[in-house]
Formats: C-alpha cells, sequence, structure tokens
C-alpha cells in the first residue's frame, strides 16, 4: 500500500497523506509519485495537502512542508480550512473509486468537468462535450466519447483511448493530437480504440 496519494480535481491537485505511516515510507512514496507527475505539476509546481491519520498535524504538515520544498513544490494553503469538506466530499462519491494505478468513475462528465488522474482513468458512462479527460495511462470509457481526452499525458506513447461510441473532438497522446473533421463532429461510431502508430494516432474498430 501506498503512504501518498495524488488525486486530480478541478480546483487543482490534492496531495493525501496517510501519516500512519513511518516518514521513511511517507518520503519514498511521496519521491516517487511526484516523479510520476511531474507533467500534472504545472508551472505553479502547487498542490493541496490532505494529512489522514495525524497525530501531531503541525509536526507533519512541517514534516511535508520541507520535503515537498526540497522538490521544488509548493503547497497551496489558500484552502487548509476546507481539507475536512474536501475528504468528506470524497467519502461520499461512492461512485468514483481508485484501484492500484487506476481511477474508476461510475458517472457521465458533463460539459465544463475535468477528471485528471497519473494513472489510467476507466469511466462507466459518457463523456459530453465540454467535457476533459486527461491521464497519464490509458483511457477506457465504457459509453460515448464527445469531449476532449488526453491519454499518456506523462509521455507514455503505449497508452490507448477506447469507447464504445467513438466521437471526440480533440484526442491526445502523449505528445500527438488528432482532431474530428468539421463534418465528423457529433457523429457516433462504433466501439473504437485510438493508439499511436509509426508516430501518428490512428483510429480502430473493435
Amino acid at each position: 500500500m501506498k503512504a501518498v496519494k495524488l488525486k486530480g480535481t478541478s480546483e487543482g491537485l490534492y496531495l493525501i497523506t496517510d501519516m500512519s505511516y513511518d516518514k521513511g515510507k511517507v518520503e519514498e512514496d511521496l519521491i516517487e509519485i511526484v516523479k510520476e507527475a511531474e507533467k500534472f505539476l504545472g508551472s505553479s509546481r502547487e498542490v493541496f495537502v490532505l494529512l489522514e491519520n495525524s497525530a501531531q498535524e503541525d509536526d507533519d504538515m512541517g514534516f511535508l512542508e520541507n520535503l515537498l520544498g526540497s522538490l521544488g513544490i509548493k503547497i497551496n494553503k489558500s484552502k487548509s480550512e476546507s481539507f475536512g469538506d474536501f475528504k468528506v466530499a470524497q467519502e461520499q462519491q461512492k461512485d468514483i473509486y481508485t484501484e492500484g494505478n487506476t481511477l474508476l468513475i461510475r458517472k457521465n462528465i458533463r460539459s465544463g468537468q475535468k477528471i485528471e488522474h497519473i494513472g489510467t482513468i476507466v469511466i462507466i458512462g459518457d463523456v459530453n462535450p465540454g467535457a476533459e479527460i486527461k491521464a497519464g495511462g490509458h483511457v477506457i470509457i465504457i459509453g460515448s466519447l464527445k469531449g476532449n481526452v488526453h491519454a499518456g499525458a506523462s509521455g507514455d506513447e503505449q497508452a490507448v483511448i477506447y469507447a464504445n461510441k467513438f466521437a471526440p473532438n480533440i484526442i491526445k497522446i502523449a505528445g500527438l493530437i488528432a482532431k474530428a473533421p468539421e463534418s465528423e463532429k457529433g457523429i457516433e461510431s462504433e466501439a473504437e480504440i485510438a493508439r499511436i502508430y509509426k508516430k501518428h494516432i490512428i483510429i480502430e474498430n473493435i
């Protein structure tokens, strides 16, 4: 089990740290997850921090602040008072699960919503126009894809995008981008998968 998890929200990245582990384990897992998430940190390199199972919150927060600082990352304290609310909201979201490095979502993603995760994202539902999905790994959609999707955002050219109904506006895999022709926008195809082949994004029927 990891002592540290990173979750993307519309407000930014939340670093969730279980302080029941010894600090050596926390430091090891934190360094590993920061390396995996470099492409998600952005130019500001800021995260919100949520402590779990902390007996000495001030000391633990100071420890994390120093450790993150050594990695060139700042703690965004503007929402420190909302950490408890964020945790409750996460626990109430029974349609969102994390298993290993995979984020599973059982709901439709509406216009204006943005989902980010450093691993693979699996969505059981539709991704509607105006919605954005960004994953460090694969993006698997058991439903219709009509929004924008970026798979392999960490640079993984082996990542794929799959949807039962494939009608995206823009898709990206690693550093490559493909845009639907105007004549095909909004027209749903059958199940298809997008992947990189010879430095181009290709889309194949399943």
